[in-house]
């Protein structure tokens, strides 16, 4: 499924001089064979095997730079770097099987190829515009500062070349900051931002439950990867969902960037944390007063206007929308699909219902990029760990997507059971198992 779900969301070709195919299998040849060499060369010193696979790579790669040259096949860069790759695979994979003195086992082999999934799908990633989100922010930054509007009130007919004049839709109370921002050296901005950012993500796995070992692997994610590369505020803001158990008012917080995080928000009102929502209320309205002298009463009112502007830009261009339900199936059925997932995330109580209401977030969104499924994660951990690596690796293509928020839901109704092998293997466990 996995392999199936990266195969139809490839386009056949080269990523960043690469082969996708090439590269592909021999990251996950030689992730499988390194521990399997590994765990069978527990008696060898590791220096000797390391030595012995890093001469063997040098002869292969000059045998085979000779005979391509001898042969008219003169462009073997991306060859060469693909067995250098391979190479540097390999050899953590045997430090691996040495330390677990045992082979790939079929847990670890789906872990392998979902990981390669992730890895395919990230270097098309990192061939779009870095920070065009960020951009987009502090477009707006610098349209504050120069006293003029950072939004958009008239519908585009289409997508702007410079990706910085995409519409900026976040309240008008954001503006100070982001105008802060942009006063600012970009480098400085950006690299504060992408270490918030991977901060923000990390801490939010580890209030998940994951394991330190593990949050590197999910970080390969690709709604993580988008996410981070465009520098959006998707990833900071997975950490106002993480934080519910620790501060629930910071729920109240989350639909201010993400208007589709207001369904998480419920749960508040759903467990009567009316403190947590006094304080999340009050410190919305409090920087709505603190900031209002600075952007004027007027720019609310446009902020509401953009909001409709926005709405008919997405209707003029689908493809600024991304890939929500709504375009997937009939308005009707979408709406009724929406409010389905909501009454299930509120008849339910605790984190379990907090999980369902972030999976309806993704359900309801009125637009959906690949970095917008983050809030699926509370669900996909709660699956066993066949269903969770398969869910991971298979939201690649518009069915797989669907197929994993589905799980996703399932996850949210799972009851974690002690690991009965052969059937659940706990070393790929990223939570560990009741």
């Amino acid at each position: 499924m996995v392999v199936v779900a990266w195969l139809l969301s490839t386009v056949p070709g080269t990523i960043a001089g690469f082969s996708t195919l090439e590269l592909g299998v021999t990251l996950l040849v030689a992730t499988v064979a390194g521990i399997w060499i590994g765990a069978r060369s527990v008696l060898v010193h590791p220096v000797t095997v390391v030595v012995a696979v890093t001469v063997a790579g040098a002869v292969l790669g000059r045998a085979a730079f000779v005979v391509g040259h001898r042969f008219g096949l003169t462009a073997l860069g991306s060859e060469l770097a693909d067995l250098v790759i391979g190479l540097a695979v390999l050899v953590t994979a045997l430090a691996i099987g040495r330390a677990r003195r045992s082979g790939p086992r079929p847990t670890d082999l789906l872990v392998a190829v979902a990981v390669w999934s992730f890895l395919m799908v990230d270097l098309r990633i990192l061939q779009g515009a870095a920070f065009r989100d960020l951009g987009i922010y502090l477009r707006a930054g610098h349209d504050f500062v120069a006293g003029e509007s950072a939004y958009t009130t008239v519908p585009l007919t289409a997508i702007p070349a410079d990706t910085a004049q995409f519409p900026f839709v976040y309240p008008p109370f954001t503006l100070p900051f982001f105008g802060l921002l942009a006063a600012l050296p970009r480098t400085l901005v950006v690299a504060a931002w992408e270490i918030a950012s991977l901060s923000s993500a990390i801490l939010a796995l580890r209030w998940f439950g994951v394991a330190w070992r593990w949050c590197p692997v999910l970080l390969l994610w690709p709604p993580f990867v988008e996410g981070i590369w465009v520098g959006n505020v998707a990833v900071p803001s997975l950490l106002f969902l993480a934080a519910a158990s620790r501060a629930a008012w910071m729920l109240v917080l989350g639909p201010v960037f993400k208007l589709q995080f207001a369904l998480p928000a419920l749960w508040i009102l759903r467990e009567r944390r009316w403190r947590d929502l006094a304080v999340g209320a009050g410190v919305l309205a409090g920087l709505a007063v603190i900031t209002l002298p600075l952007v004027g009463i007027r720019a609310w009112t446009v902020w509401v206007e953009a909001l409709r502007a926005f709405q008919a830009t997405e209707a003029n261009i689908p493809a600024m929308a991304g890939a929500p339900l709504s375009i997937e199936i009939s308005f009707p059925v979408y709406v009724t699909c929406a409010v389905v997932a909501i009454v299930i995330g509120l008849v339910a109580g605790g984190r379990r219902g907090l999980a369902r209401l972030a999976v309806a977030s993704v359900v309801a969104s009125p637009s959906l990029y690949r970095h917008g499924l983050l809030p699926l994660l509370p669900g996909l951990l709660g699956l066993d760990e066949l269903l969770l690596w398969v869910a991971l690796g298979i939201v690649t293509n518009p069915i797989g997507l669907w197929l994993a928020v589905g799980l996703a839901a399932i996850g949210t109704f799972w009851t974690h059971r002690p690991a009965t092998p052969p059937t659940i293997d706990p070393a790929v466990a990223p939570v560990a198992i009741a």
